[in-house]
């Protein structure tokens, strides 16, 4: 498995965040947030986000450990803050705009 440099990785952890952002102005939700919405079923955005915390949490703990799965763990982990900010950017933050208007 070959290694990626910083621009690819940094343009691949950020697309969903681009596209959110994007979506956003647009003024339409972007389409993977549709399929993430079908797949989650009855778990609301709460739910969502609070399981998301635990988890970057645990993906610090275990990034933080040395061994052979130290990479695999941080990247792992960084995946998983893009995603979560991609989706806090979509949807939380516009009502919390709203709210605080």
């Amino acid at each position: 498995m070959g290694k990626i440099g910083k621009t690819a990785a940094l343009t691949a952890a950020t697309k969903p965040l681009l596209t959110a952002k994007a979506a956003a102005k647009a003024g339409k939700a972007p389409a993977w947030s549709l399929t993430v919405a079908r797949t989650l079923g009855s778990e609301d955005a709460v739910e969502v986000l609070t399981r998301q915390h635990r988890q970057i949490k645990l993906g610090f703990l275990r990034a933080a450990l040395p061994g052979p799965l130290r990479r695999r763990n941080f990247d792992q982990l960084m995946r998983l803050l893009a995603i979560h900010e991609a989706a806090e950017e979509a949807h939380i933050h516009p009502v919390a705009r709203r709210a605080l208007q």
